[in-house]
């Protein structure tokens, strides 16, 4: 709804704002970890559509994992997000943090080049949660941003989740050890979370996999 103040002028409340709005506002609100991972995640939804529909613009070299986390960066301050590389047991690429409850979200990024092979992508979950994350009750989510320029983006989701399943029970792979098929969940529109227990604390940490589709090679 709206409230007329005449001359043509209106003010814009809650109900009729878009939904990144909303989700902004019940961000700073918020009172739980909960509340805090699911308001942010429905920004980080939009900023990533925004995104996918600009990429071949400004982001079109596969070299630029760093720019493209900045930019995602900028997106945040602009709704006054505090977003940032911060330094906690080394440097992550971004780290979300709520200042009034000092709630945080820890996430890696990486590029998915042409030539690249899911190692890669595991280097950068074993970044996130064996050197970055602690899994404590104010951390308990975190995030895998992949910047995929490959074709056919839902194809890569799918062959990153079979990496993982089939790794489970390699002897290299022993921090994924547990990791079985219920608990990968379907997540926003590329993506999907895994559930584990954190290597430092014991304790559940539930990471969601983002894949943003960067890859841009008309035909024409």
């Amino acid at each position: 709804m709206t409230s007329d103040l005449g001359a043509g002028f209106e003010v814009e409340t809650l109900e009729n704002r878009s939904p990144i709005h909303k989700s902004v506002q019940h961000f700073h609100s918020c009172s739980t970890y909960e509340e805090f991972v699911s308001a942010l995640y429905c920004v980080m939804d939009e900023i990533i559509f925004k995104l996918e529909e600009t990429g071949d613009v400004g982001f079109e070299s596969q070299k630029l994992e760093d720019g493209i986390t900045k930019w995602i960066c900028g997106m945040l301050h602009m709704v006054d997000i505090d977003a940032n590389p911060v330094a906690v047991n080394g440097n992550t690429d971004l780290t979300v943090s709520q200042r009034r409850t000092g709630f945080k979200w820890i996430c890696e990024a990486k590029v998915l080049r042409v030539s690249a092979s899911m190692n890669h992508l595991y280097g950068g979950l074993c970044q996130h949660s064996t050197r970055y994350a602690v899994a404590s009750s104010r951390q308990k989510h975190g995030g895998l941003i992949v910047y995929n320029y490959k074709d056919m983006t839902s194809k890569r989701v799918d062959e990153w989740k079979s990496y993982l399943l089939q790794n489970a029970s390699n002897k290299h792979f022993e921090y994924f050890k547990d990791l079985k098929e219920c608990e990968f969940r379907v997540g926003a529109e590329n993506g999907f979370y895994t559930k584990h227990n954190h290597i430092k604390s014991g304790k559940e940490i539930i990471v969601r996999h983002f894949f943003v589709t960067m890859h841009h090679e008309p035909l024409k």
